[in-house]
This record gives structure tokens, sequence and C-alpha cells, in this order.
């Protein structure tokens, strides 16, 4: 906040010397320009600019607030979740096969359109409720999967930021340290 009230400052004592230059800034009515009087204003001009380049050079601020939080599964619904009879054996599935042990990885696939990641959204949202995992990531894999795409997706919910021109490999082990 001191910043910004030493530019405030500056801009009034800048525009106040203007004013003061173009009436003190000649003599003999105009006619002849007063040297004297503008070898002090150039001086003081100078000095003015010295104070003005040092308050931009201070006023380069690289971090001006905190990141935003990574996302959570429930900022990613679209709208309530209602479950079909047919899908609560499917979800009941899932959630037994991550409570395993054996587990490392669960994928649902199936026909465009059916409501694959509404499901996944909607199993991820109960497991944290529940606290089975420190933290819940899904990532929509197309029939083309792009890796950096993907690996784009889980760290931006883990809340890690990826070099872009990382290898695959690199990228895959960091995510895997978090």
């Amino acid at each position: 906040m001191k910043w910004l009230e030493e530019v405030k400052s500056v801009i009034n004592e800048t525009n106040i010397f203007i004013g003061n230059a173009m009436e003190n800034g000649s003599c003999f009515k105009g006619l002849y320009p007063n040297c004297g009087s503008r070898y002090q204003l150039s001086k003081k001009a100078g000095e003015m600019m010295n104070r003005i380049k040092e308050l931009q050079q201070s006023g380069m601020f690289d971090v001006v607030s905190d990141p935003t939080p990574p996302l959570d599964m429930a900022y990613m619904r679209d709208s309530d979740f209602h479950m079909f009879k047919s899908r609560e054996l499917a979800r009941k599935e899932v959630i037994e096969a991550l409570k395993s042990e054996n587990t490392h990885v669960v994928g649902i696939y199936g026909m465009r359109g059916v409501g694959k990641t509404t499901l996944v959204k909607e199993i991820g949202d109960q497991l944290q409720r529940e606290k089975l995992f420190d933290k819940v990531v899904m990532a929509v894999v197309s029939q083309d999967p792009n890796m950096k795409q993907i690996q784009g997706q889980i760290a931006e919910m883990l809340g890690l930021k990826l070099d872009g021109e990382g290898s695959v490999f690199g990228r895959a082990k960091m995510l895997s340290g978090r």
C-alpha cells in the first residue's frame, strides 16, 4: 500500500511541476526563454524521472495473490446426480474394488453418452465424503488418448504445475511422487 501512496504523491508533484514550468519558463513577456529558470526546471525534472523509474522498478509484482486451490470432485459436478437402479450395482462394484488393497487403478468404459463421467464424479464425491482416500482425482481418457493432456488433468486436480515440454515419463514420475 505504501508503494501506491508514493505513486499518487509523485503524480500530484508532477502535475504541480508541469503547471509551474508553464508559468515560469520565459521572461520579457514570453519573448525570451529564462535560461536560469529552465536550468533549474530541467534539474528538478531529472530528479523526478529518477524517482519515477525507481517506483516503476519496485512496482514489479510477480505474485499478487495466492494460487487457486485445485478442483475437487464436488466442484466438477454439472448438476445434482440421479442414480438409476441399473447403475447402482456398477457403483457398488467400483467402490468395493477401490476399497480392495489389490486394486490400484479403476477404469470405467462404455458407449458415448451413457453417463460414465457423471457416475465417476458421483463415486469420487462419495469417496471424499467417506474420507476413504486423502485425494480423489479423475481423468477423462478418449479413444485416442493424449498422455500429456491426461497428465495435465491429473496435475490440475492435485494442484501441481507440470512443465509443458517435459517428457511423458518425466511428468509421470512427478505425478507418482505426489
